[in-house]
């Protein structure tokens, strides 16, 4: 986590999770993502729900330490989770989910490469189960009905 203490599956017990696999270089996707989710927050604290556990996970553990997530999760809510990781543990997990990145080297500056990935949102529920896959482009008013709906729907 951004501590550097270790994170199990626990982290999902007990609660409502929507989580971001993203990096802190990420010039656009990942900050705007980062932002509609302090929106959703909000929104869904407005309404006097349970607000759910927002994770922002690292799919860049080589420049992504915890010091840096933990600098960077602050800027939105640090009530946000954090997490990185060993590039292995990284990848499994996140080919396991269906969640895709392709590194592009940079020539000039091998440390400045850039990363694509899938801009989804995983809803996870307090079983740790995988309840909606939600895409892109995320607009907070459609996450707040469809997180509502699915926090009231039967398991």
């Amino acid at each position: 986590d951004v501590n550097a203490a270790p994170i199990t599956q626990a982290v999902f017990d007990d609660r409502w999770s929507i989580v971001f696999f993203g990096f802190t270089h990420c010039p656009d996707v990942c900050p705007t993502t980062l932002q509609v989710m302090k929106n959703v927050v909000s929104k869904i604290l407005e309404q006097q729900q349970t607000k759910p556990q927002i994770v922002f996970m690292s799919i860049d553990p080589a420049r992504d330490t915890s010091e840096v997530m933990k600098n960077y999760i602050s800027f939105f809510d640090e009530e946000f989770v954090g997490i990185t990781g060993d590039m292995n543990t990284v990848h499994a997990l996140t080919r396991a989910l269906g969640i895709v990145a392709s590194f592009t080297a940079n020539a000039e500056d091998p440390k400045n490469y850039s990363v694509d990935h899938t801009a989804s949102l995983l809803l996870i529920d307090p079983q740790r189960r995988v309840r909606e896959k939600i895409s892109a482009p995320h607009v907070a008013d459609t996450i707040v009905a469809d997180y509502l709906t699915m926090i009231g729907a039967p398991n």
